[in-house]
């Protein structure tokens, strides 16, 4: 029921039971009720005066409001335009200058078209025969004039292109040298294609197949000084005079070569086949077991059972399928996970065992790479692999 029923004497049934204990909980309306039974007549004319009232401010205002904002608007176009005009009325001297100069520069095909017309005139007003001086050491060339020779009409053009020629021919030998050198073709991705620098020799660094290597030590031999090769396998080293080179990189056989700084070196490292059981495959190049930290996969095999794939490919597939462990027990576990296995009649490994284990999420990882890995070749003997966290 509504207030106003009430008011106007609709006190009776379930709504205005539920009025009345609504106004057993609230003061206020208790006190309006109360006001308003004791008012004999008029109430509702009362009531509507007063929503009229608040009805009329309620629209004052809104109108107020957009008032407001359309003023607001027109306030901030006019300074942001004022702002415009005044940077435009107050660009320096120098700035104006440049840009009636840059309107008054004629096209350059006219100006060439003027200069060639001058260089026609003047042969045909001196009739002169130019002969072309010879260029010794760095000297520029020399126009010789006889002035009393008489030029034929019809060989003034050949004469006019002979002087063109001669005008380019004149210009520095160092700026005819800057030309060559920036006209060379450059290799963003590689070294090889750079220009010889005096007392640094560059090159890169590649395996047998001629995969570059990445991380290979290049030193000059028999002292501290050094480089090594980037993620493309190329270098750049200073040499301290006519030196020989020591490239070495774990897992290869060591090279060395003289430090030949006039041209490119393409240095090609092949596997040591002794220390590749002892190498740990990581996110860049190789490292010895010795010196490594974090997640990394690494292989040593023992018996005569071999992946199919071969051993570096097997390498591969460790360092690129390894999932570290994320679970608390295993988030931050560093070690090796030892497994021993024995390979079947198709050729997959069979029984696998964990000889060694160093967390449970990590053991389970170790097994999933071996189960999902290549085919091995067949053999009596048990195959043991070691998976480094």
């Amino acid at each position: 029921m509504k207030l106003s029923d009430y008011i106007r004497g609709f006190r009776k049934g379930k709504e205005a039971h539920r009025l009345e204990k609504e106004a057993m909980r609230d003061p206020f309306l208790a006190d309006a009720l109360e006001g308003y039974s004791r008012v004999e007549s008029g109430a509702d004319e009362q009531i509507e005066l007063l929503r009229r009232r608040v009805n009329m401010r309620t629209t004052q205002k809104r109108r107020h409001t957009i008032a407001w904002s359309v003023a607001a608007s027109l306030l901030i176009g006019v300074c942001i335009g004022s702002y415009f005009l005044l940077q435009e009325n107050t660009l320096p001297d120098e700035a104006r200058i440049a840009m009636e100069e840059v309107s008054q520069l004629e096209p350059l095909s006219v100006q060439k078209e003027e200069k060639k017309e001058d260089l026609v005139a003047t042969v045909r007003k001196d009739s002169a025969t130019i002969q072309k001086g010879l260029i010794t050491g760095n000297r520029e060339k020399k126009v010789v004039v006889s002035p009393h020779t008489e030029v034929p009409q019809a060989m003034t053009q050949e004469w006019i292109d002979e002087a063109l020629e001669t005008t380019i021919a004149e210009e520095p030998l160092a700026a005819t040298t800057s030309s060559a050198m920036k006209s060379i073709p450059a290799n963003d991705s590689s070294l090889t294609a750079q220009v010889a620098v005096a007392g640094k020799v560059h090159g890169t660094v590649t395996d047998s197949n001629g995969y570059p290597i990445v991380g290979a030590t290049v030193k000059l031999k028999g002292t501290n000084q050094g480089t090594i090769s980037d993620v493309n396998g190329n270098f750049v080293l200073k040499t301290g005079g006519n030196r020989e080179l020591a490239v070495d990189y774990i897992g290869y056989e060591s090279v060395t070569l003289p430090a030949d700084t006039t041209k490119s070196l393409l240095i090609a490292m092949n596997e040591d086949q002794a220390t590749l059981d002892e190498v740990v495959v990581v996110g860049y190049g190789s490292q010895s077991k010795g010196s490594i930290t974090g997640a990394v996969a690494s292989l040593k095999m023992s018996g005569t059972p071999q992946p199919t794939i071969g051993r570096k490919a097997f390498r591969k597939y460790l360092k690129e399928s390894l999932v570290h462990p994320s679970d608390k027990d295993c988030a931050r576990a560093k070690g090796k996970v030892i497994l021993t296995f024995r390979v079947d009649k198709e050729g997959r490994p069979q029984d696998i065992t964990v000889k060694k284990g160093l967390c449970a999420s990590a053991d389970e990882e170790a097994i999933r790479l071996i189960e999902e890995g290549p085919d091995w070749t067949m053999g009596e003997e048990p195959v043991e692999i070691s998976i480094r966290f």
